[in-house]
C-alpha cells in the first residue's frame, strides 16, 4: 500500500508540473492561435494534477486510520 501511494504521489507531482509548464509556455507562446489551447491543455493537467493528488491524501488517510485502529486492538 505504501508503495502505491508513493507512485501515485509522484505521478501526480509529474502530472502538475507538467501541467504548470504547458501553462507558462501557452501564455508565452508568441503566436496567437496557440495561447488558448496551451493555456487550455496546461490547465487540464494542473487540474488532473491536483485530482490525483487528492485522491493519493485521502488513501493516506485510510491508510493511517486503519493503521491506528490495528495498534489499538494489539
Amino acid at each position: 500500500m505504501k508503495i502505491i501511494m508513493i507512485l501515485l504521489a509522484f505521478l501526480g507531482l509529474l502530472i502538475l508540473y507538467i501541467g504548470i509548464s504547458t501553462y507558462v509556455q501557452g501564455i508565452n507562446n508568441p503566436n496567437h492561435i496557440g495561447i488558448i489551447p496551451g493555456m487550455l491543455f496546461g490547465g487540464a493537467f494542473i487540474v488532473l494534477g491536483g485530482i490525483v493528488l487528492a485522491f493519493d491524501l485521502i488513501l493516506l488517510i485510510i491508510f493511517l486510520i486503519r493503521k491506528r485502529r490495528k495498534t489499538k486492538l494489539a
